[in-house]
């Protein structure tokens, strides 16, 4: 088993107070020596949202490898996942976790989510 480097950042979407609409993770997954991981597949990852004393897993909506930016630019072992709740999103900073197993490798990688 081998390690993973993964990196996460959340975006607020159209998730909002009162409502269980999407918001956004950017994933980034490397090897130890820095190399992308390519073509991973939604079923390789699990979302969590930790809710006060206890974890959820969140429902992830959508899945897109190398999302890329406004002019198109593709970046290999960078993920989009779109994620929503079973419940409505109160306003705050909500803590995620993401872990990523392909093979027998794995990693993780907390972000912050800010409702308002």
């Amino acid at each position: 088993m081998a390690r993973l480097i993964v990196t996460a950042v959340s975006e607020q979407g159209e998730a909002a107070p009162g409502n269980s609409d999407g918001a956004s993770l950017i994933v980034g997954v490397t090897k130890a020596d820095g190399s992308a991981v390519s073509a991973l597949v939604q079923e390789d990852f699990t979302v969590q949202l930790i809710l006060r004393a206890f974890p959820r897993i969140t429902t992830m909506v959508g899945f897109t490898e190398s999302p890329g930016d406004a002019v198109g630019t593709r970046l290999p072992g960078l993920y989009l996942l779109r994620i929503h709740h079973d419940h409505a999103w109160s306003s705050g900073i909500h803590a995620i976790a993401v872990e990523v197993r392909t093979g027998g490798d794995r990693g993780f990688a907390t972000a912050n989510l800010e409702i308002r």
